[in-house]
């Protein structure tokens, strides 16, 4: 049996001790993730005593309720403690289908339950559980290239969580991607991730101690999501983006650990992703509201990777 709960209404605690023992776990699906990053609210599917549980995070428009993927939460889907039968997995997509769905994502281990006709979205992962000289024999010719010229002169590399994003530097490079709405999302996010010790931020100075490059990244069961990485192409030396993930690389090799790249479907920014070995995966997008596309007026948040 399948029953709807609201955000209010859910059992966190049973709630919370499933989601931690799903095989295909992935922190988007954390209540206080969810409260971040969907404000409006969402319901959530649960399967008999929270054998698998499925978040539907909403925004309210005209009165009722749009799924919408919400920024900063590349997938979600159907979480399941121990696999689950194709009828069950189509029980939860009939839930969903009563919804106005304008995206929705399932994540990768969903994929196979779904129709092949559907969207399917690409995302780059990289094993690490190999020598950092095994890993790099998979880079491309010119990664390894540019890596060798790379030169970092008297700039350098601090592991430091920073604080408020919104009055500091990042936020005027990131006011040109996101709204003021997104951007505090954003820093509301990054603060929570650092509460719960799951947030790394690497910041990469020239040679003039002037911060060029961010990376934010959270480390979550296994995985390193390359969640967020801005970069001052004006200021920063020629690379510094690509000798940082090749050094988050070689610091985390050897390691039951994945590197999860958190896209793309941007052809320029998949092709960087694969450089450094990456595979592709497959996860779904969802919508039964496709006539809404061609709404340029509508202003709703979109995730672009």
């Amino acid at each position: 049996m399948i029953l709807k709960y609201n955000h209010k209404t859910i059992d966190k605690t049973k709630y919370s001790a499933c989601l931690d023992q799903c095989l295909n776990y992935r922190i988007y699906a954390e209540l206080w993730y969810l409260n971040i990053v969907s404000p409006d609210g969402y319901d959530i599917l649960v399967l008999n005593d929270y054998e698998a549980v499925m978040p539907i995070p909403y925004q309210k428009k005209w009165g009722f309720k749009l799924v919408i993927q919400p920024i900063f939460c590349q997938q979600l889907g159907i979480f399941y403690k121990e696999n689950i039968s194709a009828e069950t997995f189509h029980l939860f997509i009939s839930f969903l289908k009563k919804y106005k769905v304008r995206s929705y994502c399932f994540n990768e281990e969903n994929t196979p339950y779904l129709p092949s006709h559907y969207v399917k979205r690409d995302n780059q992962l990289l094993n690490l559980d190999r020598e950092y000289s095994t890993l790099v024999t998979n880079y491309n010719a010119n990664k390894k290239r540019v890596l060798k010229n790379y030169l970092l002169s008297n700039s350098k590399i601090e592991e430091k969580y920073t604080g408020s994003i919104v009055s500091e530097k990042p936020s005027n490079l990131l006011n040109r991607i996101l709204s003021a709405s997104q951007l505090n999302i954003l820093n509301t996010l990054l603060q929570e991730l650092n509460r719960q010790k799951v947030l790394k931020q690497y910041t990469l100075y020239n040679r003039d101690n002037i911060p060029t490059v961010y990376v934010w990244l959270i480390f979550s069961k296994g995985r390193i999501i390359n969640l967020l990485s801005i970069r001052d192409k004006e200021l920063e030396i020629k690379n510094s983006y690509a000798y940082m993930i090749d050094l988050l690389i070689k610091n985390h090799s050897d390691q039951k650990l994945i590197l999860d790249f958190e896209g793309s479907m941007i052809p320029g920014i998949a092709h960087f992703n694969k450089s450094f070995g990456a595979a592709t995966n497959h996860y779904v997008l969802y919508k039964n509201l496709k006539w809404m596309d061609n709404l340029s007026s509508l202003t709703i948040f979109k995730t672009s990777r």
